[in-house]
């Protein structure tokens, strides 16, 4: 018989019924329950529900990951597109009286806007590199397979931006704040 009077589980906090030898939610055993470790089918079945509860949170993390990974594969494209083809915007816009206005305005000039392209391409460049790692994490998220390449992709993908200046010093902390999350969500892969 059981005669705890523990309220949550001290693994996960979940709620317990009175008198429960294992928590609902996670498995583990209630402290203060006359539950003893045993060999055989009881052990057995201990160590499938605490798989079980790992694999179901990790699935729900995952979904959370799902998001946070699109978030970062629009914006990091949008960088992306931006700074590549920022030569052909000001190629467009060079002949224009009022944008070589608006330039004198803000203190620049035509030949300043035309030193700033090569930085802008490399720019857009590291974002696209960036993008297409972190798409791919994302396509094996999605699979559910190969968990270490998914961590792995997510991780390079996101500290490639840090070389593009401050803008890519926030991608990356967020990136690998998504890799961080992915590294714990490794119960809801198959391999």
């Amino acid at each position: 018989m059981v005669d705890n009077t523990q309220e949550f589980c001290t693994h996960c906090g979940a709620k317990l019924e009175t008198g429960s030898a294992f928590c609902p939610e996670c498995g583990n055993p209630v402290e203060g329950s006359d539950y003893v470790y045993r060999s055989g089918p009881e052990s057995a079945n201990y160590v499938y529900g605490v798989q079980e509860a790992d694999k179901t949170k990790a699935k729900k993390r995952l979904t959370w990951i799902y998001f946070l990974l699109v978030g970062y594969v629009i914006l990091g494209s949008v960088m992306a597109i931006v700074g590549m083809s920022f030569g052909a915007l000001v190629g467009a816009m060079e002949s224009d009286p009022d944008f070589i206005a608006a330039l004198a305005e803000l203190g620049f000039t035509v030949a300043d806007i035309y030193a700033m392209i090569d930085p802008m391409f490399t720019l857009g460049l590291l974002f696209a590199v960036s993008v297409a790692l972190v798409a791919v994490s994302f396509v094996l998220c999605i699979l559910k397979r190969k968990y270490l390449l998914a961590v792995i992709l997510c991780a390079a993908g996101s500290i490639i931006p840090v070389f593009s200046g401050v803008d890519g010093v926030l991608f990356a902390a967020i990136g690998l704040l998504v890799t961080y999350f992915l590294y714990t969500a490794k119960p809801a892969f198959e391999d």
